[in-house]
């Protein structure tokens, strides 16, 4: 959690391996995120954009979440894709176009995606930007679902509301150092 410009984006950068650290480790699922490839960094780690619309390329919402199931080799790749369409609320939009969607279903839609391909680790950048009240609570309800589910997921937010309610922890950045860290019980 932190303000514009306070280091959230380098972090989520560094986590995805995207930066490497100058010093220091950054370990992410046994792997150190300054040395491994981003590739396979991909395998442990799912990053859903603040746009999803930046992820969208395909002309169904079934095709957009097949695409990784397929790159991966996923084992019942159907069963994938009725699950995790499921457990966002997208069933009704599987032969859709993704574009066609409400924002708050594409950003379930970019969820989807990255639950699809399994990582060990969630990061989710500001996840209910621009949504209305109902679908930030859909996009949190899933949240909270894969946290019940023992899934660690790392979200960047500005709001401190956001965070208490969905999180066992929340650390806030200024000027790229962590100013605080409390561990709320489950």
């Amino acid at each position: 959690m932190g303000e514009n410009g306070s280091g959230k984006t380098t972090l989520i950068k560094h986590l995805i391996g995207l930066l490497r650290p100058t010093k220091g480790t950054v370990m992410v699922d046994g792997k150190d995120a300054g040395k491994a490839p981003v590739s396979d960094l991909a395998h442990s780690v799912g990053l859903v954009f603040q746009n999803p619309d930046h992820m969208f390329f395909a002309d169904t919402v079934a095709e957009e979440v097949m695409f990784g199931i397929r790159n991966l080799g996923i084992q019942d790749p159907e069963q994938v894709l009725e699950t995790v369409l499921d457990s966002t609320g997208l069933s009704h939009a599987k032969d859709l176009y993704p574009r066609w969607l409400s924002r708050g279903e594409r950003q379930r839609l970019a969820i989807a995606c990255v639950l699809a391909m399994r990582p060990r680790l969630i990061i989710l950048d500001e996840p209910t930007t621009g949504l209305d009240g109902r679908e930030a609570r859909e996009v949190m309800e899933i949240l909270r679902d894969l946290r019940q589910e023992g899934r660690t997921i790392v979200m960047v937010t500005h709001s401190r509301q956001i965070a208490e309610e969905c999180t066992d922890r929340i650390i806030t950045i200024d000027a790229g150092k962590i100013q605080s860290d409390i561990r709320r019980e489950g």
